[in-house]
């Protein structure tokens, strides 16, 4: 192989591992910010559990998962504001990427 296509498989194997671990992040943010959030509205741990499950979906995004969120509350009679449920997802995205090790 030339120099150039050592360097172009290089930035896509980085490439790839970066996608790979946004995703981890991400995902793990959304498991974080699940039980956050059935916490607050005073799940049960089974309750919590599996709005853990409803809320790790594959895609979705970070408006989506805001919007998801800030329904519940509403549904559930307690105030938040987008603002708040989008400062915890910072908090939690940090949170996620310590206990994943990509600090």
């Amino acid at each position: 192989m030339s120099s150039f296509e050592d360097r172009k498989e290089g930035f896509e194997n980085k490439f790839a591992y970066d996608q790979e671990v946004e995703f981890k992040i991400k995902t793990r943010r959304n498991k974080l910010i699940a039980q956050w959030a059935g916490k607050q509205l005073g799940y049960d741990e089974d309750k919590v559990n599996a709005y853990v499950d409803e809320l790790i979906v594959p895609g979705v995004s970070k408006e989506q998962l805001v919007e998801r969120v800030k329904k519940d509350f509403d549904e559930a009679g307690v105030a938040i504001e987008d603002t708040d449920i989008e400062r915890q997802l910072l908090v939690l995205k940090d949170q996620a990427r310590k206990e994943l090790g990509y600090e």
